[in-house]
């Protein structure tokens, strides 16, 4: 790598995967350190993302894919790198990568694993969303993104004497659209009356399974 220029990255976009916002943040953050940053835009094939490596003399190139292709994608482009000699090109990926594939990715000579926002606890990556996420962890989640709750959406109240929660109203706790601030006793009235929750008000009895508290 000459060092008297700047670091050219190609951060590519490969397989149909259209969400691309997390890239986008990436190459400006990348750009702000100083390296000149080539964004290949969505929907690249292998030979396209190869191509425009080639062509702009790239040191890095950055994968990022959230479709759940990169064990078909990836091992495309790191032969087709090999097949253009372009082996001193370093190549990272990022997205949604399950931890056991990590592995893999290594062994195709992918340098590094950039876990997705919501997956970076490494091996927990599992834990946040799905069939396999935590309520503890999607508690969580919701109140890094929204913050605690300082007022009722029920019956109104901003007394800051009171204890508020984000309520769950319809069991999918991937939404945010689903969740309402309430103050803990229109929060146990819900549960009550929706969940058919017996527990003593303010009691440590277990609530309904749509309760986050």
């Amino acid at each position: 790598m000459d060092k008297t220029r700047k670091i050219r990255v190609l951060i590519a976009k490969p397989g149909l995967d259209s969400h691309d916002r997390g890239a986008k943040v990436v190459a400006r953050a990348l750009r702000d350190a100083g390296m000149e940053v080539i964004y290949t835009g969505l929907r690249q094939t292998p030979e396209q993302i190869v191509e425009t490596a080639l062509q702009e003399d790239v040191d890095v190139i950055g994968l990022s894919i959230l479709s759940g292709a990169h064990k078909t994608q990836f091992p495309r482009i790191m032969q087709l790198l090999k097949d253009q000699e372009l082996t001193d090109v370093m190549v990272f990926a990022g997205g949604i990568i399950p931890q056991e594939d990590v592995a893999d990715m290594k062994r195709l000579g992918i340098k590094s694993r950039v876990a997705a926002k919501r997956d970076q606890t490494g091996e927990k990556n599992t834990g946040w969303r799905g069939v396999n996420a935590t309520l503890e962890n999607k508690h969580k989640r919701l109140y890094r993104a929204f913050g605690q709750p300082s007022k009722c959406d029920v019956c109104g109240t901003t007394d800051e004497s009171k204890s508020y929660d984000w309520a769950n109203l319809t069991g999918d706790y991937d939404n945010p659209l689903d969740f309402k601030r309430m103050c803990r006793s229109c929060h146990w009235k819900y549960d009550k009356k929706h969940l058919n929750f017996k527990g003593a008000k303010g009691g440590k009895g277990k609530r309904g399974t749509r309760c986050l508290s």
